[in-house]
């Protein structure tokens, strides 16, 4: 049933909208939206790290911030 209602219009809007709903119940304590939540981040750090070393914005002697190195 879940699956026909992603894929009746798989746009990214429709799926943004359930965001709120996702952080809601993470909120609560829920393990599996909390990860959702976390992967997503974790994606979305690589796409800009991605984005920024593409771009050649990084710049000689910056950190990269999506490292735990100190």
């Amino acid at each position: 049933m879940e699956s026909r209602w992603t894929y009746a219009d798989p746009s990214w809007a429709r799926i943004a909208a359930l965001v709120p709903a996702v952080v809601s119940v993470a909120e609560a304590g829920d393990e599996v939206a909390n990860k959702i939540l976390v992967d997503s981040i974790q994606e979305l750090a690589s796409s800009v790290k991605a984005v920024v070393q593409r771009l050649g914005l990084c710049g000689k002697g910056l950190k990269d911030p999506t490292t735990t190195e100190k």
